[in-house]
């Protein structure tokens, strides 16, 4: 995944959330794309839940490290650059579909939202549909073990968000599949890379994940 900064920024003020000249503000941003390592693709496979992309999403099965990345194009969104990255991250038009049984449950239009640490969709399944909630997001700096790994016992991914199931999707996957407590779940973990509008060679660029660093950096300071 590319590293993009911009001119007169430096990496380390991005990293640790720090202005390097400019006061924080809202800036308007558009691509790249999140990465989503879906890290609990076995646990999923062996209770047979298959996970796809939907629309302009892409995901891809790595059968040596037993790992599904799926990659979704960021269409928009507003982050506070260059201290705290508070904001939305947009993903119009792609999504995850998960199913169990024949039953899918698809996840559309997902939000990032670094202020409220959730990822919220429009929901479809037999028993719910709208908009909610589906994870919780952790900082891997602030993860119980194994939050922001790869794989199960692989490498960690510090500058991450690991991605653990919320309890409305945990409502809606009971409801509709008949399998409950997965509130808290590791469902994987997602990276994504930023950049701000509308001047994409000169504005100020945030590279593949240091949105999760500085993130991170404000949570342990609240």
């Amino acid at each position: 995944m590319r590293t993009l900064i911009s001119k007169g920024v430096l990496a380390l003020a991005l990293v640790l959330g720090i202005s390097a000249a400019s006061p924080a503000r809202a800036v308007p941003i558009v691509g790249d794309y999140t990465t989503i390592n879906v890290t609990s693709i076995a646990a999923l496979s062996g209770a047979s839940i298959t996970v796809a992309a939907l629309g302009s999403g892409q995901a891809s099965y790595f059968a040596n490290a037993n790992v599904l990345i799926a990659v979704l194009p960021v269409t928009g969104g507003d982050v506070d650059i260059p201290t705290s990255f508070a904001g939305t991250i947009e993903h119009s038009g792609s999504g995850l579909e998960l199913v169990f049984a024949g039953v899918p449950i698809d996840l559309t239009d997902l939000v990032i939202d670094t202020t409220t640490f959730k990822v919220n969709a429009t929901v479809a399944s037999p028993v719910f549909g709208g908009v909610t909630d589906i994870f919780d997001l952790v900082p891997c700096q602030s993860g119980a073990p194994g939050t922001c790994q790869t794989v199960p016992g692989g490498a960690l991914i510090p500058s991450a968000l690991g991605l653990r199931i919320s309890a409305n999707l945990a409502t809606v996957i009971a409801a509709s599949w008949g399998l409950p407590g997965l509130t808290g779940f590791q469902f994987g973990v997602a990276n994504a890379a930023i950049r701000a509008i509308p001047e994409p060679t000169t504005a100020l660029l945030a590279g593949a994940g240091l949105v999760g660093l500085a993130i991170a950096g404000r949570r342990r300071s609240a």
